[in-house]
């Protein structure tokens, strides 16, 4: 590097690799850039790869080389830096593309026949080349002209296209309002009479008319008439065999058909568009049709809501029946199976019931119903029961202001049954459950009770052997054993703990067997003692052993009286 005069990169054969010459600056990063001169690139073996003019900072030209020297592009941009002319070559050195903006651009096939011509030309922001006024022609690769569309302001007034055989395929004019195509036959393919215009491509852009197509026979396929906003207000469309199978008359009505004639769909009406442009039913009824022509589906429509609907089965049996209100609510339904089984039964705010395909009742929710944020209908005062299919009551819950205040859930099976009750407080927290095995009470909790494992944070929990008399009884507070106590099925004291004062145990005529004095910890349902006397008995009642602890330590014990 010579700064201001020239910069050079070698290959490590010692070939040029790249150079900059003329007049160099530093940008506003610091990095070397021509302000006036060349900036040229080569391949490895010397030979010239690519070359650019700049002229006050400014590429003002760019040419490109293949391997073997023959130049493939050049450029030539105006102050601003848009192209003013462009040429491009194949590897045989036949121009494919040239370009003088805003007079012409030609794009030619590798055999050097014309692929595209345009007269009249710009570039838009994605560097395509458009006609503002002039012409755009395509050709076939055997020279037969494939498109001709002349514009003016940009769009296409007047188009036509052929085949590579030179039959007319197409042909339009916006002045007369008119489009034609054409099948291979010579017969009509589409017509389009109103306002349109077409795109760079020669696509036809219909904004406001009719558009009509035909089947190769001759037969009609689609007729579409659209308003001012390019919206369909009246359109009809056949089958390949001729028979109408949709017919839309904006607002009034929209009709479907099977292929054989028969009413597949039909809405009698208010029809319109909404803002996105999206098809939508207003104030009206919307009917569905089975093929054999017996009713599927009638929705009533209101204030752009669905506020009833009905429908049967293939058989003409009515299946179900529904009402909303004028939130889009469900107020009222009943379903049935296709035996005409009574399924589901509902008459909002007062009751829903769910059956089983046998009839019997499934569940049942009785008192006030509403609606919750999540538009899932919930029981706000009643009972909610659920049954097997065997007609068994399974559970049986009360709420009040949307909140739990009791519940039982019963399980049958194997000729036993259990049963388990829950109570609840104001705020709808489970501050009670209690057991029952075939009647008979088997445990009850009561006090704070915690939602993840339904374990009692503080309170009791009770016990019952089958007798009904009480097994055990446990004091909680905040997860701990502060008090326990064990019974036999006599009725006799087993065990006697209070935490942190004593542990005792009992043998059956009553007589104490062990006892623990001091300090007791409670941890995971297991006893410890930190300080204090630890005294085991014999069934006389004399003392056999005796230990002193601290810090859960025997630091004393002894043997005997």
């Amino acid at each position: 590097m010579l700064f201001p005069k020239y910069l050079r990169d070698y290959y490590d054969n010692g070939n040029l690799k790249y150079e900059w010459t003329g007049e160099l600056y530093r940008n506003e990063k610091g990095v070397i850039d021509v302000e006036n001169g060349y900036n040229k690139g080569y391949y490895e073996d010397g030979q010239i790869m690519a070359e650019a003019e700049y002229k006050n900072k400014k590429k003002v030209s760019e040419k490109y080389w293949n391997g073997k020297g023959d130049l493939v592009k050049e450029f030539y941009y105006d102050s601003l830096g848009h192209i003013l002319t462009e040429k491009d070559w194949n590897d045989n050195g036949v121009l494919t593309k040239e370009v003088n903006f805003p007079e012409y651009y030609r794009e030619f096939y590798d055999n050097g026949k014309v692929k595209i011509e345009a007269i009249g030309v710009s570039i838009n922001s994605l560097n395509e080349a458009s006609a503002v006024n002039g012409y755009v022609k395509r050709f076939y690769e055997n020279g037969q002209m494939e498109m001709f569309v002349n514009y003016k302001d940009r769009k296409g007034y007047s188009f036509q296209s052929w085949d590579e055989n030179g039959t007319i395929q197409a042909e339009g004019d916006l002045s007369k309002g008119v489009h034609k195509a054409y099948h291979q036959n010579g017969k009509m393919s589409r017509e389009v009479k109103g306002k349109f215009y077409y795109d760079q491509n020669g696509e036809l852009i219909l904004t406001e008319g009719s558009d009509k197509t035909w089947s190769y026979q001759g037969k009609p396929v689609s007729e579409t008439f659209y308003d001012s906003l390019g919206r369909s207000v009246s359109a009809k469309e056949w089958n390949g065999t001729g028979v109408l199978i949709t017919d839309l008359k904006m607002p009034k009505y929209m009709k479907t058909y099977w292929d054989d004639g028969k009413p597949k769909t039909e809405f009698k009406g208010n029809l319109y568009y909404k803002d996105n442009g999206e098809f939508a039913f207003g104030d009206g009824e919307y009917k569905v049709f089975y093929p054999n022509g017996r009713k599927n589906r009638v929705t009533t429509h209101k204030n752009n809501r669905i506020v009833a609907g009905k429908e049967w089965n293939l058989q003409g049996k009515l299946i179900l029946d529904l009402r909303y209100d004028d939130l889009g609510n469900m107020i009222y339904k009943k379903s049935w199976n296709d035996q005409g089984v009574l399924l589901s039964d509902m008459d909002f705010p007062n009751y829903w019931k769910e059956y089983y395909d046998n009839g019997v009742i499934k569940t049942e929710l009785q008192g006030v119903l509403f609606y919750d944020s999540l538009g899932k209908i919930s029981l706000k005062k009643g009972t909610l029961k659920e049954f097997n299919e065997e007609g068994n009551w399974l559970s049986v819950a009360t709420q009040k202001n949307g909140l739990f205040c009791s519940m039982q859930t019963r399980n049958v099976g194997n000729g036993e049954e259990n049963l388990l009750d829950v109570g609840f407080d104001s705020l709808g927290v489970a501050n009670s459950i209690k057991l029952f095995a075939n009647g008979n009470l088997v445990s009850e909790k009561h006090g704070v009770i915690r939602e993840s494992d339904k374990n009692v944070d503080t309170g009791y929990e009770k016990l019952y052997f089958k007798s009904g008399k009480v097994l055990s009884h446990i004091v909680y507070e905040k997860g701990k054993i502060v008090g326990k106590k064990e019974w036999d099925e006599a009725g006799r004291l087993t065990k006697d703990i209070r935490v942190p004062d004593y542990y005792r145990e009992y043998y059956e005529e009553g007589k104490l067997k062990q006892e623990a004095v001091g300090t007791i910890e409670e941890e995971n349902g297991f006893f410890k003692v930190k300080e204090g006397v630890v005294k085991l008995f014999d069934s006389t009642g004399k003392v056999n052993y005796s230990a002193t602890y601290k810090d859960f330590q025997v630091v004393s014990e002894k043997n005997g009286d």
